[in-house]
């Protein structure tokens, strides 16, 4: 991927923080899991792949996003893919490279902020792109709580675990 290609993206891109209410971006589309990492005789690294989206990210951050700090609350996010190509995909392949790439370009302190992840597979946009935005998360209800805490504790595997 060459940064020239998504310039003109990046440009237009209309980007929130009011006080953290949402933060939109517009992004290349990020490799597949299993490109970007690589598995070498004694170790797991970032392939070259990799290594190129992850500075594309944080070349973005640095364009567009100086003044934004990492995010330290809770976060939901939700990813809308628009892939290049028509080939067939699974949507939680790219999950892992377009968390890891955000993380490392410093917009949360870390990726296990991320409590709520929603992706979602459009149709193909050459050379392809995804749209992320990240909200801050909205804690469920007591009501919803009480009717999960109600599921979990009628529900086989649980009293099954509660014999043993």
């Amino acid at each position: 991927m060459k940064m020239s290609l998504f310039a003109d993206v990046w440009n237009k891109t209309k980007m929130t923080s009011d006080s953290f209410s949402k933060k939109i971006l517009v992004l290349p589309y990020p490799p597949s899991v299993n490109t970007y990492w690589r598995r070498g005789p004694r170790s797991t690294y970032l392939s070259k792949k990799g290594k190129e989206y992850r500075k594309e990210v944080i070349a973005f951050k640095q364009m567009n996003d100086q003044l934004f700090k990492p995010l330290t609350c809770d976060i939901k996010l939700e990813a809308f893919a628009f892939p290049p190509t028509n080939h067939k995909r699974d949507v939680d392949n790219i999950a892992k490279s377009l968390l890891d790439s955000l993380d490392h370009a410093g917009y949360y302190v870390d990726d296990v902020q991320i409590k709520d992840l929603r992706l979602r597979m459009l149709e193909k946009k050459a050379p392809g792109y995804v749209i992320v935005r990240m909200t801050p998360l909205v804690p469920l209800s007591k009501r919803v709580m009480k009717v999960f805490k109600r599921l979990i504790e009628n529900s086989p595997l649980f009293k099954r675990r509660e014999k043993n």
